[in-house]
């Protein structure tokens, strides 16, 4: 059985969300190491707040969101990012004083490695082969 899609009903990943211990801190650490900017800093009423950041041009965010104690501050998010040379890529963050917990190797499938974010959130940065 064939099915045809006229409309897609999913375009994309809009936000994901990573557990910070303090919003400003981790704003400066993503803005000021990363590169990223800023997308939306919006008070949510009780002492909440829509914090969001992503690379220049990129469809997808990340919610800076205040940790509830759920246990997920410190380990790793799931996130994968992206780079054009994983090589460069690395000797520029970790020249902002980003933590590599895994330093660039090579792989069939492409460049790795690993760093931290200031509360210890572990993210993959990759390349293509």
């Amino acid at each position: 059985m064939s099915t045809t899609v006229t409309a897609r009903a999913i375009s994309h990943i809009g936000v994901v969300a990573v557990k910070v211990k303090d919003q400003d801190e981790a704003l400066r650490f993503y803005t000021e190491r990363l590169g990223f900017e800023k997308r939306m800093d919006a008070e949510m009423g009780d002492g909440m707040r829509w914090l969001t950041v992503a690379p220049a041009g990129s469809a997808t965010a990340i919610v800076l969101e205040k940790d509830d104690g759920s246990g997920k501050l410190g380990s790793f998010t799931g996130i994968i990012l992206e780079a054009d040379d994983i090589d460069a890529s690395h000797k520029e963050l970790a020249g902002r004083g980003v933590h590599f917990t895994e330093q660039p190797i090579r792989h069939p499938w492409g460049g790795w490695a690993e760093f931290v974010d200031q509360d210890g959130n572990s993210f993959g940065l990759h390349s293509n082969p």
